[in-house]
């Protein structure tokens, strides 16, 4: 089936389907996806399925056997397009699979590369939600690993300025998210340790609304009255 032929009814019916998802709706032919349009049809149609199961077959019934090889031979096209974009990026056969199997995509595999990252360190980053180099070589730059760096994120601490600062005043991530909550800063999480107070006495005092002299006040003057 001729992908220009938009008089076929193969082609006609399949459009019709694919226009009926909203950022589809202006789609004139097969040829006005790309790889980044076929990837979100899919993802929708995937999602379709898992809302509607079988009752979905209904808005493909119609759809010939051919147009549906279309389809495929679409996906083929951009697989070849892929392949080539890999090639393009690594020459070297073996690397090219190494970078296949820990990163996948040609581009991003290239820009990891290009930044001086190796498949396996750009998949360490990639495997904590770092997907910009450039973001982890911040991280290193402040002397964070994958690992490390994964702490500061699961308490939603995701700048590395941030974390050392919090690192630096010796609180690790469970202890700065405390603090952060209680809408202390690090140097005051400092002054009320060094003046004596638990992190749990010091949230109390902050809920209250006292800075550390005021409950060593308060607490001065109980001491006194006791």
């Amino acid at each position: 089936m001729n992908l220009q032929n938009a008089k076929s009814p193969e082609v006609k019916r399949l459009l019709s389907y694919i226009r009926s998802f909203e950022l589809y709706k202006n789609v004139k032919s097969l040829d006005d996806l790309s790889k980044h349009d076929l990837e979100i049809f899919m993802k929708m149609f995937q999602k379709e399925m898992k809302k509607y199961g079988q009752k979905i077959e209904s808005k493909i019934r119609d759809l010939d056997y051919d147009a549906l090889v279309q389809v495929d031979e679409l996906f083929g096209l951009e697989k070849r397009k892929i392949e080539k974009q890999w090639q393009k990026y690594f020459t070297n056969e073996r690397e090219r699979e190494l970078w296949k199997k820990y990163v996948g995509d040609p581009e991003a595999s290239f820009n990891w590369k290009d930044a001086g990252y190796s498949a396996v360190q750009a998949r360490n980053w990639r495997a904590v939600g770092v997907l910009d180099p450039a973001q982890a070589i911040d991280w290193e730059d402040w002397g964070f690993t994958p690992k490390e760096a994964k702490k500061w994120f699961e308490v939603q601490i995701d700048t590395p300025e941030e974390a050392a600062e919090w690192e630096d005043f010796g609180f690790n991530p469970k202890e700065a998210k405390k603090w952060i909550d209680s809408g202390a800063t690090p140097e005051e999480a400092v002054e009320w340790t060094d003046n004596g107070f638990s992190r749990e006495e010091a949230l109390r005092w902050l809920k209250r609304g006292k800075s550390v002299q005021d409950a060593l006040k308060i607490k001065k003057r109980k001491e006194k009255n006791a």
